[in-house]
């Protein structure tokens, strides 16, 4: 990692864990690269947390995700780009507003981005009281994107597995939405998730849960 890369990612740490109650377990960098290491430490990739200047990444990871759809759309290059802009910070504001403990990183390898994760632990403490009194905490996986030119390296089983691990050890469940039919659908079958009753849905995704 270059000099620059390290001092922004210091500053970047430093907004990041100030709201969180629970530094240790939430912001979950040293656990993601523990169990995670053996296989991303031999790649050359780590983890950061978000900051503000990325913006311009975060969209373009989004813009990544909807690249078969856009192909199928009749619109101008710019019209494309104004919406996905768009809808990237509708996704935002969002997870601001449902996730207000959430925890937002990207993937890299040197300083080049290759995905994106955001989790949110719930039950774990008064920064998340979503869970019911006396039910299972819960690791809720908000987002995992690859950009499409990494995909199939093993990135986001990688770190899904350290996750599980570790709501392994904290005895909680992992849930999650994926898009129905998505070949990530697959993926977080494989990776023992099971369908929960479409009731507990939101349109086109279907929720998923796991627990070990």
């Amino acid at each position: 990692m270059t000099t620059a890369a390290k001092q922004r990612n210091s500053t970047a740490m430093s907004l990041h864990t100030e709201k969180s109650p629970r530094p240790a377990l939430d912001t979950g960098l040293a656990l993601l690269l523990l169990h995670a290491s053996e296989h991303m430490h031999a790649a050359h990739i780590h983890l950061r947390p978000v900051c503000e200047s990325d913006a311009d990444v975060i969209a373009r990871i989004y813009a990544s995700s909807r690249d078969e759809e856009m192909q199928l759309v009749d619109w101008p290059l710019a019209q494309k780009t104004a919406f996905l802009e768009q809808q990237s910070a509708l996704q935002r504001n969002h997870y601001l507003k449902h996730y207000p403990a959430a925890q937002y990183y990207l993937i890299e390898r040197e300083d080049q981005v290759l995905a994106r994760i955001y989790w949110q632990w719930q039950g774990l403490s008064q920064a998340a009281p979503f869970s019911a009194p006396g039910s299972r905490p819960e690791l809720r996986l908000m987002e995992l994107t690859v950009l499409t030119a990494f995909r199939g390296q093993g990135i986001a089983s990688t770190l899904v597995r350290a996750l599980q691990h570790e709501a392994a050890i904290q005895g909680a469940c992992m849930t999650l939405h994926v898009q129905i039919g998505s070949p990530a659908q697959a993926i977080y079958a494989h990776l023992g998730f099971l369908e929960v009753s479409t009731s507990h849905s939101q349109g086109l995704y279907q929720l998923m849960h796991w627990s070990a």
